[in-house]
């Protein structure tokens, strides 16, 4: 007899997720191990969230007193596995979808298969090649398939409102200088309103990170590319096999599509509101200034809906012994952030033009003092504003392009 007793078994939690179950109690005693066995199965009709808990500990200690087993420690360990090959998969409690690291299987956590689209990821000597274009030597890189999820997005919906809009008009005013009337042209500008209503429909591509934190990725860049590759060269499915040599490099999606979609909802109220505005325009005789929404009913509908993996490269390189890092995706390595060296020449260059930006900012101020520019003086602040940064970036170890 060991030093503890243990057992491991696999079950399917309440909510439906296939697990390990794997238990080691203190001290060990005859019968022990099948008894803990019985206990993790019926541990079963908990949902998975129940099962990281330690009310489950407690619990499972009763039922072992329950039968004769008093145990002076208790611990009990969940962890997914694979629904094709049982591989145990370590998994974070927010992961709704991954991918098997031995067998490339691909699912949520439920064991439902899902099919999903990649980029091919470019080889490490395109990153050594952009460590070059940076001007240092490839340090480090680490290749990870980061989680998209990319819908087509069908909108159709009718409103009524108010549109307040301008027009200019000429007339002809007299004008009396030195006891002479004069006629003269005056443009005035006034503001008017119009009832609108309309019909709206549109197309569009919108693309959202499979990732919580996805900042840490570049995400705005990321989402950039994503939705623009999708349409100019769009990634192909990968059946398991091929997977099989990657997986371990693919990063489990932390957002399922329902949540993804409601994180794009505002983005698509944006362009609800601009189609709103460009059909409000084509009614109105003059410049729109906005429309005063009174009655808005849309229907918004994903007919197409993709998870997507897209390779991403992190790397760091070393210029002059100092070390910078940097990431690029795709297959052509394109580069969505870099931080970059700033020789001694370009620290001259920023601080020289920071000086220009300051004399310039300096005369245009004393012009706008002596022929009262008025508006001249919003002029100042930006450029005095450019010079700080200029001169500020000047001091800076490396500059993010």
């Amino acid at each position: 007899m060991g030093e503890y007793s243990k057992a491991i078994v696999s079950t399917t939690t309440r909510d439906g997720r296939q697990v390990y179950l794997s238990g080691v109690a203190k001290p060990p005693q005859p019968g022990l191990d099948e008894a803990l066995s019985s206990v993790l199965a019926s541990l079963s009709n908990h949902s998975y969230s129940e099962l990281n808990g330690d009310r489950v500990v407690l619990e499972a200690r009763k039922m072992l007193e329950s039968q004769g087993f008093k145990v002076e420690s208790l611990e009990i360990y969940v962890s997914h596995r694979c629904p094709m090959c049982g591989a145990s998969i370590n998994i974070t409690p927010e992961t709704v979808i991954y991918v098997c690291p031995y067998c490339g299987w691909t699912g949520d956590v439920y064991g439902h298969s899902l099919a999903f689209k990649v980029w091919p990821a470019p080889p490490r000597e395109a990153v050594e090649e952009a460590a070059r274009r940076l001007g240092g030597v490839l340090d480090n890189a680490t290749l990870y398939y980061v989680p998209f999820w990319v819908f087509r997005v069908n909108v159709t919906g009718e409103y009524t409102g108010t549109a307040v809009y301008t027009v200019q008009r000429t007339e002809r005013v007299p004008v009396r200088r030195n006891r002479e009337t004069e006629w003269v042209t005056v443009v005035r500008t006034e503001t008017r309103t119009k009832k609108v209503a309309g019909k709206i429909r549109f197309e569009t591509l919108k693309g959202a990170f499979g990732r919580l934190y996805a900042e840490i990725f570049g995400a705005g860049e990321l989402k950039s590319w994503v939705e623009h590759s999708w349409q100019t060269n769009p990634p192909k499915e990968m059946d398991p096999p091929e997977l099989k040599k990657y997986a371990e490099n693919f990063l489990s999606a932390e957002v399922s599509d329902e949540e993804a979609l409601g994180l794009l909802r505002k983005e698509i109220d944006t362009e609800i509101y601009r189609e709103i505005e460009t059909s409000a325009a084509r009614q109105v005789e003059g410049a729109l200034t906005e429309v005063q929404i009174e009655y808005l009913s849309t229907q918004v509908n994903t007919p197409e809906k993709h998870l997507v993996y897209v390779p991403y490269w992190f790397f760091t390189y070393k210029v002059k012994g100092n070390l910078y890092a940097g990431s690029l995706v795709g297959p052509t390595a394109t580069i969505i952030r870099a931080e970059r060296y700033i020789s001694n020449a370009e620290r001259v260059a920023k601080m020289m033009s920071a000086w220009v930006a300051v004399l310039v900012t300096g005369a245009f101020t004393e012009f706008a003092l002596r022929y009262d520019v008025g508006w001249g003086f919003l002029v100042i602040p930006l450029g005095l504003l450019g010079a700080y940064k200029l001169a500020s970036s000047a001091f800076e170890a490396a500059e993010v392009v």
